[in-house]
This record gives C-alpha cells, structure tokens and sequence, in this order.
C-alpha cells in the first residue's frame, strides 16, 4: 500500500491493507494517537507520552555500531525498568550523580551475571551475599557476605543509614546461640556463643570473640572489622577499648578488680560509636 503524487493534508479514515485478505492489518488513527494493528490486535501504540509494544524489538545494521541511546540533562535520571503484574521488580539507570544503577526492588529477588552458562557473579537478596562461580569445578568457591566491606572513609559509616547498628568486616556464622543481642559481644565456648564477662577468665579471655549482627547467628557474628553502635558509646574518641564486666559490654577502662579479665576488644575512631573491633590475642588477670 503506498500514495503517490498526493498533496497537501487530508483527512482519512483508518487504513487497511489491500493484500491483507482477513482485513485485520490496521493503522488506526485516534484522539492523539495511532496504533498498528496485525492480526487484530494492537502491537505498537503512538501518543503523547510516547511508544507502547508489544511483542518483541529486534533491531539490526549493518553499518552502525550504536543502535540505542538513552539521552539525558546533568539532573536527570534515566531508567529501563521490569515489572510484574504492574510492580516494579528490577531497574537499570543512570542517576542524577552519573551513578550506573542496577537494583532490585524486592528483597527476595536475585541479580546474576553468567557466564558461558554459569552464574559468574550472583548477587543474593537479603541477607545479601556475593557468591562467584568457580568454572574449574563447578562449584560457588567464594562467598562474601555484603557486610564485609567498608566503603569509603568512616564517616560514610556514621551517615550511611545501612551502617547504622550494624558491622563490616570479618563476619562467621558458624556456632550456635539463641537469643542472641545484637550489638552485644560473645565469646566461642566450644560451639556455642555465649555472652564475654570480665569478671571469669572462662568468659571471653582466650577464645574467638565477636559482635552480634542479630538475633540470630545466621545474621553473622563480627569477630574483625568495624561496628557502628546505634546509641551513644560514652567512649572518647580513638581510645583502647576493653571487654567489660557486665555480660556482652565493652568499656574504655580497662577492668582491675580482684580475678578480673583486661582484654582489648579494639579502638573508638574519630566516631565515638564507630569501634575498629580487633580483640588482641593476649590478656592480664588482676
């Protein structure tokens, strides 16, 4: 279907195609908008707010390289999103910091990238881990708990409302304990958690030690890293801090009384609530 030597504007109907025999190709003009129909349903729709499809896009060249671009001002933001049953589930973009964007909406949903069949890098929803693929022997050889990692200076962790009352780091999940208090330090007692006290050489003076994440020991136990307490410390900036004498307590005095433990949990930074948690592998009983 074409025209030929027409002039100037007009006003038609919806157009159908002559060898199109069941008459069910259609451009169908309406009120600021045109669909384009085959087999008599709508596959591409125009209007104002721009191009609805249907089906899928296959677009090919044999001359140009780039075949979509996204444009974007200095405060915009630009992104492709997928939904489900109308909710957003996943969205790639470009923020207005110039920040590539890849996130999940649902924190039951994973983000993989494969490679030659394989998840090479697998992004966990929460608890959020990165496991990658070992080829060799088809295995996930690595996990990283997201909570490993400090990113930037320590001020980020005083700002970042994710850091708030929580740890990165060296982080285990191994033991058991119930009821466990977040933010409260414990003590491996064969294979169990249990609560530090300074007060019993049998609490905390010679084993792992570690920072709570949770309630659980499935939300990770810290036994190296850095921990930012939600509430304040009372800690003086960059002091030494110890294991205190009441259950799962840190102090920056050092215990003294009669059959007490000092053991160094680690140092305050320039943030009184953020601790460097390094127990020192040494103690002295009073």
């Amino acid at each position: 279907m074409s025209y030929k030597y027409s002039s100037g504007p007009s006003v038609t109907g919806d157009l159908k195609a002559q060898d199109d025999t069941q008459r069910d190709t259609v451009i169908d003009f309406g009120e600021d908008q045109i669909e384009f129909q085959t087999s008599g349903s709508t596959r591409a729709r125009i209007h104002n707010q721009g191009l609805d499809l249907t089906g899928s896009l296959h677009i090919t060249s044999s001359t140009q390289n780039e075949l979509i671009r996204l444009a974007k001002t200095d405060p915009d933001t630009r992104e492709i999103v997928f939904e489900m049953n109308g909710a957003d589930r996943f969205d790639v973009g470009l923020n207005s910091f110039e920040n590539l964007l890849i996130q999940s909406h649902n924190t039951t949903d994973d983000i993989y990238f494969r490679l030659n069949g394989h998840n090479a890098l697998y992004l966990q929803g929460y608890p959020k881990q990165i496991r990658v693929w070992d080829s060799y022997s088809s295995t996930y050889d690595t996990v990283i708990n997201s909570k490993m990692s400090v990113n930037g200076p320590l001020s980020t962790l005083h700002t970042n409302e994710v850091a708030l009352d929580y740890g990165y780091g060296e982080i285990v999940t191994f033991g058991t304990g119930s009821g466990l208090t977040k933010g409260k330090t414990y003590y491996l007692s064969g294979s169990t958690w249990a609560q530090t006290n300074a007060t019993d050489d049998t609490k905390g003076a010679d084993t792992m030690v570690g920072i709570a994440l949770g309630s659980s020991i499935s939300d990770g136990m810290l036994v190296d890293g850095y921990y930012h307490f939600s509430a304040s410390t009372g800690f003086l900036q960059g002091v030494i801090v110890y294991f205190d004498t009441t259950n799962g307590g840190l102090t920056q005095t050092a215990p003294t009384g009669p059959g007490n433990i000092a053991r160094a949990a680690g140092y305050c930074t320039s943030d009184a609530q953020i601790i460097r948690f390094k127990p020192s592998s040494t103690w002295i009983e009073s």
